[in-house]
């Protein structure tokens, strides 16, 4: 069953946050998979290809088979390639990847739940999941990507700071309580764009050296919380 679910900027501020991440959380390393490239394959939807997770900041769940959400947009029900890696102790990120999968007919919100039957991810882990909208399965140099960094921490730490703990619940209640989803997404678009601005902020007193990868930053979070559901001014489709 699809449901649109409409973006409540105001309904999301007026109450106490839901999504709280700890001010100690760490920025994403500069060691990713690869560069990313959103946008639309048709070119003919204002809505952008999105992974629903925090950019600027390395999310968190205690899930040991966690949970990842895309926003594909309508119309392109196209064929995904996802893909989950872990860093090592350096850094960098291992090959070949802990967990691969192919998804057929992706269409709106699209949540992708690491199987039971694969192997738990372990707590401390530093890991990235990446996805692959295939626009052309000739031309694979033109799939749209996107990628997120996360942490899986003991479920001591409080929920409010698991953002993939929380999307995962509201998604699981979006029958009976929509405005979850919504408020979550807010609250997100929210802190990347404060995020961004905080970035924009230091690049203008910044050395000559460290303004560049500053403003870049400050680009991506910015533009991130732009995409974070059309700015809120659209709708979203989410799969019930």
């Amino acid at each position: 069953m699809l449901t649109i679910i409409h973006c409540n900027l105001t309904s999301a501020l007026a109450q106490s946050r839901r999504y709280n991440p700890s001010p100690n959380a760490p920025a994403p390393t500069t060691s990713r998979i690869g560069g990313t490239r959103t946008g639309s394959c048709s070119n003919t939807t204002s809505t952008t290809f999105t992974a629903l997770a925090p950019n600027s900041q390395v999310g968190r769940t205690a899930a040991s088979h966690p949970t990842f959400v895309l926003y594909v947009p309508e119309g392109e029900s196209l064929a995904i390639d996802f893909r989950l890696y872990q860093y090592d102790t350096d850094g960098q990120i291992q090959t070949p990847a802990v967990y691969q999968t192919e998804i057929s007919n992706a269409a709106g919100i699209m949540p992708i739940t690491l199987p039971a039957a694969e192997p738990g991810l372990s707590v401390g882990e530093h890991y990235i999941w990446q996805a692959a909208l295939i626009c052309n399965p000739a031309r694979r140099a033109d799939d749209l990507i996107v990628e997120a960094e996360f942490q899986t921490v003991s479920d001591a730490v409080p929920e409010s700071e698991r953002w993939y703990d929380l999307l995962k619940v509201a998604l699981d209640n979006a029958a009976s309580d929509p405005q979850s989803i919504d408020e979550l997404l807010t609250e997100l678009s929210a802190l990347e764009r404060s995020t961004g601005e905080a970035l924009q902020q230091a690049a203008s007193t910044a050395s000559e050296s460290d303004r560049p990868s500053l403003e870049e930053r400050s680009e991506a979070a910015l533009e991130q919380s732009l995409r974070y559901y059309s700015d809120c001014r659209g709708t979203l489709i989410a799969l019930l």
